[in-house]
């Protein structure tokens, strides 16, 4: 699913974003936050019936183009997420938040990139062969996003600020009715074992934000190993919850169960698609249907890298009533 701005909406979505950019600096402010729903009704039109569209027919991904940004007030691409932001790149964290809220409630995990909101992707140096989003070198295998979690985003939404070697993101949506039936059962039972990813370690978050017993305590639960359904729902149309690499740490408890797993991997694998996003593409992902990755890519290392701003957004944000840092704030312990 596809929408094209044309050169006047985008250009009102930058105005409307510039205003509020400047009055609240952040999307981080908790005033904005309280208001952003308000704010989000003065996008045009038929944005927002297509982003209704799209929220309510299960479709595995919208892409969004034609959002304006001035690459020379970008400046460079940070060396890492825990430096510095230009005024464009807050400006583009606006406009990207404003659409997403129409999806749901944006929210971050205290444990990911000391709890801001707009996550920064781009390269690292140190981390070009992990597992992480940051890194490079790697080859990003399929997953939801943050597949350990019961109170994991719905929607992942990925803006692009820049993209000058064209790496593509990975997305695979398989058809269900294609795995077996036995598949099914053996996959939508509790039985196959799940951690966090290493994003939420606490090695790469706690220069910041200190180690008080509270994160402490959040980056240990995170870490820890639990068992899931991979596949949940209905048996005809189920949702997953599938990481390659999560999950294939762990042995399986049995032969039909790991039988099963490497059915559906198979099946992602056949069902992939790549797709390029441009500066003022906004790519949002149905976290339920659809698994994402990333190729390997070289980094340049040089203020021109590919850089991406995510966001996460849930539907119905009472669900993780448990896990919010307080009654009014979008922040998740994990």
């Amino acid at each position: 699913m596809e929408f094209i701005l044309d050169k006047t909406d985008a250009n009102n979505i930058r105005r409307i974003s510039t205003d509020l950019q400047q009055r609240y600096k952040t999307v981080d402010n908790p005033d904005f936050y309280r208001r952003a729903t308000y704010y989000a009704f003065d996008l045009p039109k038929d944005l927002l019936i297509s982003l209704s569209i799209f929220n309510s027919t299960d479709h595995p991904f919208m892409k969004i183009k034609g959002l304006p940004i001035n690459d020379e007030l970008l400046m460079q691409t940070p060396a890492s997420w825990r430096e510095g932001r230009s005024e464009e790149a807050y400006l583009c964290e606006f406009m990207h938040y404003l659409i997403a809220v129409h999806i749901g409630q944006p929210f971050c995990w205290k444990t990911q990139q000391n709890g801001r909101t707009v996550n920064d992707i781009l390269p690292v140096k140190g981390f070009e062969h992990e597992q992480l989003a940051i890194a490079s070198k790697s080859n990003l295998m399929w997953h939801v996003e943050d597949a350990f979690h019961d109170a994991r985003g719905e929607f992942l939404s990925l803006m692009c600020l820049r993209n000058q070697d064209k790496v593509p993101t990975l997305i695979s949506a398989p058809n269900m009715k294609k795995l077996s039936s036995s598949s099914i059962e053996e996959l939508m039972k509790p039985q196959y074992f799940v951690r966090a990813d290493d994003a939420h370690d606490q090695n790469t978050n706690l220069n910041e934000i200190g180690g008080d017993d509270t994160i402490m305590g959040a980056f240990q639960n995170a870490r820890s190993l639990r068992k899931v359904a991979i596949l949940f729902g209905s048996p005809q149309y189920p949702y997953m919850r599938l990481d390659m690499d999560t999950f294939g740490r762990e042995s399986f408890v049995s032969d039909e169960a790991e039988a099963a797993y490497r059915e559906l991997c198979d099946l992602v694998e056949t069902s992939a698609a790549a797709i390029v996003c441009e500066p003022g593409d906004i790519l949002i992902v149905n976290n339920f249907l659809t698994v994402h990755g990333r190729p390997p890519f070289q980094p340049r290392y040089d203020g021109k890298d590919r850089w991406l701003q995510r966001l996460l957004i849930n539907s119905d944000f009472r669900k993780a009533a448990a896990y919010r840092e307080s009654v009014e704030s979008n922040i998740l312990y994990a």
